[in-house]
């Protein structure tokens, strides 16, 4: 997980706007219907290095609140479950222990090592938690050289063994939880508001990361803003109808915020990109954004291939694959290559 740092007010408050979430404050009632009448509970928390903004509609004032608290709660347990930043988080003991043979570990961080093994393979290691080191070093050391070639402890399928409760890393390895921590806590607490009966909800970790389902306190689905590479603009919306989306850009060397690391050649990746990617799942919506930053536009066939669906920018222009409903700012093509924002 990366540092508490500033994040994009401007963002922010565009995606709220455009999901309709201004709608009534926290506990107010707002007809989405003739029959029905939901409660909307609100909160804002800084946590997983960024703000997460939480919105839940239930049947009543006090299970809305009731609810937003309880999720509040489960992204804070898995920002200490994937935190790299604290010695006291599960990630980063793990880490410590590297070279030390196997270790027993907790379920949720089983589940999170789980993930990132198979997604990293789903991209074929375009993302890859191993390059934890690699972080590290070029935010630290931006006008260096890249560090001598790295063997298999960098790759997350070798430097990583996993097998139920018990886990090891080869020596000098270091997993880091940056481009899957915030959708696997998103899911889990998704999870646990369906669970609990929430009718609605949204969350957002820093605009990065968001989930939806239902309705909000009106009756409206939550409509969310797609981000383009000029970061006062935006390609236009998309309706988040339980489904997450996750957006990621690259930055260069020595950005506090970390940049994405290409495993191949063990670099920042410089040239800009952005992609903005529709699953069924926050930790797939994640791994595939940070992938397709690292792949370029050649990897977007491989990401609709694996069932997700894709914004992408770079100079040459926008990629926007056929199965993104997005609504556009402007009259556009519908070409699934048409330029778009340049």
């Amino acid at each position: 997980m990366k540092r508490v740092r500033a994040y994009s007010a401007c963002a922010l408050l565009l995606a709220v706007a455009i999901s309709g979430c201004a709608a009534s404050s926290a506990g107010t009632p707002a007809a989405h219907s003739p029959e029905v009448l939901l409660f909307e509970a609100a909160r804002g928390w800084p946590v997983m290095g960024t703000v997460l903004e939480l919105r839940v509609t239930a049947a009543d004032k006090a299970t809305a609140a009731n609810l937003a608290d309880r999720a509040q709660q489960l992204v804070a347990h898995w920002d200490d479950v994937l935190t790299t930043w604290r010695n006291d988080g599960q990630l980063y003991r793990f880490n410590q222990r590297a070279g030390e043979g196997p270790q027993l570990i907790g379920h949720d961080l089983a589940t999170a090592l789980a993930s990132m093994l198979r997604l990293s393979g789903n991209t074929d290691g375009a993302f890859d938690p191993a390059v934890g080191p690699l972080v590290d070093y070029w935010r630290e050391q931006p006008g260096l050289a890249a560090p001598a070639a790295a063997g298999p402890e960098v790759r997350i399928a070798s430097a990583l063994e996993l097998n139920g409760d018990r886990a090891s890393l080869l020596a000098n390895s270091a997993l880091d939880a940056g481009g899957i921590g915030k959708g696997l806590a998103l899911d889990a607490a998704v999870d646990l508001l369906l669970s609990l009966g929430a009718r609605g909800a949204w969350l957002n970790l820093g605009g990065s990361s968001q989930a939806a389902f239902g309705s909000d306190s009106r009756g409206r689905p939550w409509r969310v803003a797609v981000a383009a590479l000029d970061a006062t603009t935006v390609h236009g919306s998309v309706l988040l109808d339980g489904r997450s989306l996750s957006t990621s850009r690259s930055r260069p060397a020595g950005d506090p915020a970390g940049s994405i690391i290409d495993p191949r050649s063990q670099r920042p990746v410089t040239e800009p990109r952005i992609a903005t990617v529709l699953a069924a799942d926050g930790a797939t919506a994640e791994a595939w954004s940070t992938a397709l930053v690292v792949l370029g536009r050649m990897g977007v066939q491989a990401a609709r291939d694996a069932g997700v669906e894709v914004v992408f920018e770079d100079p040459a222009g926008v990629v926007v694959t056929r199965g993104f409903p997005l609504e556009r700012q402007r009259a556009e093509s519908q070409d699934s290559a048409a330029p778009l924002g340049r």
